[in-house]
């Protein structure tokens, strides 16, 4: 949680009814703390590919944001060596 006053400077643009909008936003005290959710899904798809999604909600700010991808690991995780047999008794 931020101390004091925050100042956070940004820009909305909106396309509604084919009008194009851009509106500067989040200016004052208060605007840097948000309280919402945040849940995120990594689906393997095999050892190098695996689909992600995330979403994001903001109770303050009523905003949705939802992202699709497609993460590819370069280099994937030596695998363990197997242990040894127990000896025989």
């Amino acid at each position: 949680m931020p101390l004091g006053n925050q100042n956070v400077y940004g820009t909305v643009t909106k396309k509604v009814k084919g009008k194009t909008t851009t509106t500067k936003t989040l200016e004052g005290p208060g605007v840097a703390e948000d309280n919402g959710f945040t849940a995120e899904l990594d689906v393997p798809i095999n050892a190098h590919v695996a689909l992600t999604g995330d979403y994001e909600r903001s109770l303050r700010q009523g905003t949705d944001i939802v992202s699709v991808g497609i993460s590819y690991v370069l280099r994937v995780p030596k695998k363990a060596a197997p242990e040894p047999p127990a000896p025989a008794r």
